[in-house]
């Protein structure tokens, strides 16, 4: 889509651009394609949620090479890049703090069980 607005927020209106939104609804599918399969072996409640998100982070990190549109903040990453390794941080911690704490629920309540 070419824009030849002179206020228009584009880099150089002499190119043509697509709407970035595409690539976020293509990865969007392909996680719906991992994921569906997977619903029924995950066991713990919120694991499905944990695996979307990182999915989604970690392929919005890759996506973002592709983009142009971010403003480079440090190492050569820009910011939505930074912004998604935050949110894979976020979901590894998250993940391992809902695991630790639904092992410790099952094990109270199987020595309460068997008491």
């Amino acid at each position: 889509m070419r824009n030849s607005h002179p206020d228009a927020l584009t880099p150089n209106a002499d190119f043509a651009y697509h709407n970035g939104g595409l690539y976020e609804v293509l990865l969007a599918t392909a996680i719906f394609a991992i994921v569906w399969p997977l619903r029924h072996r995950m066991k713990r409640t919120g694991d499905v949620a944990w695996l979307v998100l990182g999915l989604f982070a970690a392929g919005l990190f890759f996506v973002f090479f592709l983009r142009s549109d971010s403003p480079q903040l440090a190492l050569g990453l820009s910011n939505a890049q930074w912004t998604s390794v935050a949110l894979l941080l976020v979901v590894v911690v998250g993940r391992a703090f809902t695991s630790r704490r639904a092992n410790r629920s099952a094990r109270v309540s199987t020595r309460s069980a068997g008491a």
